[in-house]
């Protein structure tokens, strides 16, 4: 049943900065193509078109009234089929907010919000910039990372869904490039983000979803779970599934679905990649891999619909391989030795 307590959750983060409201003289025209002067509501300045994500464009930008650097996300109003930056902004209200199902312990880390409005065209969305993406730390990494550095990740990860899941919602699209590391004194920071896909599994009286076996489909062919290609509604379970095979992409550079349909046509990905995903077991899934990746897919494969994952049991997992290994949770990942200054960042520029 859903509570609400005054239990302090364990969160990085600096409460939520209301949104101002959007001055509507302050811009006469906006385009995609917009000048290094423009400035979002008289104080955050556009300086570096970063990528784009489904929600439209990211720049980066600084706050000209405290020097902070943050990031931009603009939507253009008369293109966007779907309001994702509004539903992101809700989803970074509710992350703020007291409101949540079970007490939450872990250390997480949110970015901070400091501005939502419309001016121009454009919805926007003004936050903390971020780091490169695990997407694009793959690719620097040339698409595969150690066992230490998966194993900190995994219980990063877990973490950062745990949370998610704590405040009544799912993702939907868990993937390499929506998760993304901190910038400075943050970079060892694990943030999870876009939400264009995620959905709450719980009302406002904590009752759950009801199952259906006509739901859409949602997500990326490469990291949906089997349950989301069979049309069944998707639970916590399905976002622990998907992060499973990101796990196992990380330290094997190789999922079976995906090497060996990876030339099947876009159209036909989806069918075929399910397809593939039921014929493998997890036996040959995880082979030649540490036990916690067998462990791992064995429990979450047996969660039921309505389950809370043993999110404790699941990190552990991890953390006992790291020491079986004789290696240390010190926060140092393959690449806090090399410059990665040159990765993009902002993180939702990524599709892997």
């Amino acid at each position: 049943m859903l509570t609400t307590s005054n239990q302090k959750i364990h969160i990085k983060h600096e409460p939520i900065i209301e949104p101002e409201m959007a001055k509507p003289n302050t811009v006469t025209k906006l385009t995609t193509s917009m000048e290094r002067t423009y400035i979002v509501a008289d104080r955050y300045l556009l300086l570096e078109k970063l990528g784009k994500g489904g929600f439209g464009l990211i720049y980066s930008g600084i706050d000209v009234k405290t020097g902070i650097q943050i990031a931009i996300k603009l939507e253009d109003v008369s293109k966007a089929k779907k309001k994702y930056l509004k539903l992101e902004y809700k989803i970074y209200e509710r992350y703020h907010s007291n409101w949540y199902y079970l007490p939450f312990k872990e250390e997480a880390y949110i970015p901070h919000v400091y501005h939502y409005g419309q001016e121009g065209g454009f919805r926007v969305l003004v936050m903390d910039l971020l780091g490169p993406s695990l997407a694009e730390l793959l690719t620097f990494q040339f698409e595969r990372f150690s066992m230490k550095t998966t194993c900190m990740l995994a219980v990063k990860m877990i973490t950062a869904v745990e949370l998610l899941h704590a405040k009544g919602i799912l993702h939907r699209d868990i993937k390499p490039g929506n998760f993304v590391m901190g910038r400075g004194k943050n970079g060892n920071n694990l943030y999870l983000i876009d939400y264009g896909l995620a959905t709450p599994y719980l009302d406002v009286h904590g009752n759950h979803i009801p199952y259906s076996t006509n739901a859409r489909f949602h997500g990326t062919d490469k990291y949906a779970s089997i349950n989301n290609h069979n049309k069944i509604e998707p639970a916590r379970r399905d976002d622990m599934e998907s992060l499973g095979y990101l796990l196992i992409y990380f330290i094997t550079s190789n999922l079976p679905w995906a090497a060996q349909y990876s030339r099947v046509k876009k159209q036909h990905r989806r069918t075929v990649y399910g397809k593939v995903k039921m014929q493998t077991s997890i036996e040959s899934l995880t082979k030649d891999l540490p036990s916690s990746f067998y462990d791992y897919f064995t429990y979450v494969s047996k969660l039921a619909f309505l389950d809370k994952p043993d999110y404790d049991y699941l990190r552990k997992l991890f953390y006992d391989t790291l020491e079986k290994h004789g290696y240390t949770f010190d926060h140092v990942f393959d690449w806090s030795l090399i410059n990665i200054s040159d990765c993009v960042v902002g993180g939702s520029s990524s599709t892997q």
